[in-house]
């Protein structure tokens, strides 16, 4: 009697420990069952040879490198990677190899491509990266997910082990410096979109675009003059040269003789990724250029906003000359937002006090909104009675908690009446209670005293202490 069956094509190579599986829809059992186990052992045996010539070219290009040590080093970190404790060596190994851009790395992660593709997250593909950016050749992204993903893995280094390593290999440049300018752009690609990425610019704009949204991005990421270690994960110092900065330019839509008369600039956001790479060029010396692109009337004002934010967060000045140049001209609202929230880190906070306090008249909320976020650098008295106005208009809500924060760092009289208005008002159910925290921290700040204490605290708390603080207030003192 016939029966069906599933066979399980199993290409099992001993000495990695990698099991490639792949279903394969049997017939009648019989005649087809030979060849089925000799394609097996055929396929096991082109494996284990494949893995054993990737050994063979890394210990042989280790050998002669002068970065023998991290590479060995790297190897180590691979082979001891597992789906327990050591899960993330490969991550260090991969860091490591960045950093030599030594193509000796190169065969040895396609090897390791292939031991880890069993595992339950292989991350093959942030291996096929790592390739691209210390040689700039791009590659195709390898389907490491699902079902068969150990079959499609070993085929992917299979096809790029014999149509381009072994081709190329021998006049294979990884010296960025040697680089042909397309080869920059491949590197770059990979290392803008692991910033992107890792900063979650894209995630943070996804939405619509709000003058909160932009000025919590601008101040804890992009005009940051610190790095931190997830910021190292994602580019090194090494991955950068003096020829990407026109592509880099380019990104943020330079254009050498600026837009053409009668023309309108397309480009409307800013690419932030840029900016963190070609602030790390400027400390560098590497761009030069930036300055005057930044005050040049005809580029786009993108253009200019890129250089500005990048010599800002390189620690040089806040150029105010190029931000109210801007300022005048600009209509676009992003653009637009970006230039008010910058004018927070001038250091003409006379200059700038004035145009940041108009704009809270705009008709625009995201506009006014910005100018509050902004006002925090330059702190004018004069903005008390605005401030104090918009803490009365509902639709100025959103920024509430920044007003409050503005008036409590202004400290005038006028400023401790203005937020001990709203405490009240807040009391009597005339205004938003869920300010009154805010509205209560801002009052110490203003006034030196201390009602608030540390941890959350229920909303009778916070009306109490509101009730002491007025009492305080409204009572006589020297």
């Amino acid at each position: 009697m016939k029966r069906c069956v599933h066979t399980l094509l199993v290409l099992a190579v001993l000495s990695s420990g990698l099991v490639i599986s792949q279903p394969v829809q049997a017939g009648p059992r019989g005649a087809h069952e030979p060849r089925l186990f000799e394609d097996q052992q055929k396929q096991e045996a082109n494996a284990q040879d494949l893995l054993e010539q990737l050994s063979k070219e890394f210990e042989a290009l280790a050998k002669k490198s002068k970065h023998r040590i991290e590479l060995n080093k790297a190897a180590e970190l691979l082979e001891s990677t597992n789906q327990n404790s050591r899960w993330t060596n490969y991550k260090r190994a991969i860091e490591l190899l960045r950093q030599t851009r030594d193509k000796a790395g190169i065969p040895l992660m396609m090897k390791y491509m292939i031991r880890h593709a069993s595992f339950g997250s292989s991350k093959a593909n942030e291996y096929v990266e790592a390739i691209s950016i210390i040689t700039g050749h791009q590659f195709g992204e390898v389907d490491d997910q699902g079902s068969g993903k150990e079959q499609r893995v070993l085929q992917w280094v299979e096809d790029k082990y014999n149509n381009w390593w072994k081709l190329n290999k021998a006049e294979l440049e990884t010296r960025l410096s040697k680089m042909e300018p397309e080869q920059l752009e491949v590197v770059l690609d990979v290392v803008l979109g692991k910033i992107n990425w890792q900063q979650g610019y894209e995630r943070d704009l996804r939405e619509d675009v709000t003058a909160y949204r932009l000025y919590h991005m601008l101040f804890y990421k992009v005009l940051k003059r610190s790095r931190s270690s997830s910021d190292r994960q994602a580019w090194y110092d090494v991955e950068l040269d003096k020829a990407m900065v026109p592509l880099l330019l380019a990104e943020a839509d330079y254009q050498p003789k600026g837009i053409p008369e009668g023309d309108s600039p397309t480009v409307k956001r800013v690419p932030y990724a840029v900016v963190d790479l070609l602030s790390a060029m400027r400390k560098d010396n590497l761009a030069p250029q930036l300055d005057d692109i930044a005050e040049d009337p005809k580029q786009n004002p993108v253009t200019r906003l890129t250089c500005i934010f990048a010599m800002y967060a390189a620690g040089e000045r806040m150029d105010t000359n190029a931000l109210m140049s801007i300022l005048k001209t600009e209509n676009r609202l992003e653009p637009r937002l970006n230039t008010i929230l910058a004018l927070q880190h001038s250091d003409d906070p006379k200059g700038i006090g004035e145009a940041l306090i108009k704009l809270l008249d705009d008709r625009n909320l995201e506009v006014r909104s910005a100018a509050v976020y902004a006002l925090r650098g330059p702190k004018p008295a004069k903005a008390v009675e605005k401030l104090a106005l918009m803490l009365k208009e509902p639709d100025s809500s959103s920024a509430f908690m920044s007003i409050l924060g503005v008036l409590g760092e202004i400290g005038t009289d006028k400023a401790k009446q203005a937020i001990a208005d709203f405490m009240q008002a807040s009391l009597d159910g005339e205004a938003d209670r869920k300010h009154l925290y805010y509205a209560l921290r801002a009052f110490e700040e203003a006034t030196g005293q201390r009602w608030n204490k540390a941890g959350a605290q229920d909303e009778a708390f916070y009306r109490e202490k509101a009730k002491e603080a007025l009492d305080w207030w409204d009572s006589p003192r020297d």
